[in-house]
């Protein structure tokens, strides 16, 4: 019985792992492809699409971990750890989000010369890419 125990994990635990890691190559996939459209205005429409989708996904990540800790609250002796984890998990969303914001336009800055449109393109790049960041940390270091 332990033997095949074994077996199972030795066979499952890369998959699990490789299912973690492939998770998001996709939207790393989709920020290639828009970085590699052959017009401006496409490359922009494809980053536009890729970022509203990176924003739905890491909303309902946020949702979906408060609703986690409201269903744990009603555990004895959890809720005042509960309460503080919340709080950090808000600042820690909030001061994320000033990150990505400094950083990409910092990114951003030195290919805004003349028309900006590739800064735009840079920080559309770099946005997509922090948000990919994010979310595989949410998955990674938080409960699901």
């Amino acid at each position: 019985m332990r033997r095949i125990f074994l077996i199972a994990v030795v066979l499952i635990a890369p998959q699990l792992i490789f299912a973690q890691q492939s998770q998001f190559i996709n939207y790393k996939q989709q920020i290639g492809k828009c970085s590699g459209a052959e017009a401006t205005a496409s490359s922009i429409s494809c980053f536009d699409v890729l970022n509203s989708k990176l924003d739905n996904e890491l909303d309902s990540k946020y949702k979906s971990l408060l609703k986690w800790i409201e269903n744990e609250k009603s555990k004895p002796d959890a809720e005042h750890f509960l309460d503080e984890y919340e709080h950090k998990l808000s600042l820690s969303q909030r001061a994320w989000e000033v990150y990505i914001n400094i950083n990409c336009e910092a990114v951003a800055l030195p290919f805004s010369q003349g028309s900006g449109v590739m800064g735009l393109i840079n920080m559309q790049r770099c946005s997509a890419q922090e948000k990919i960041n994010r979310l595989e940390a949410l998955e990674e270091f938080y409960p699901r």
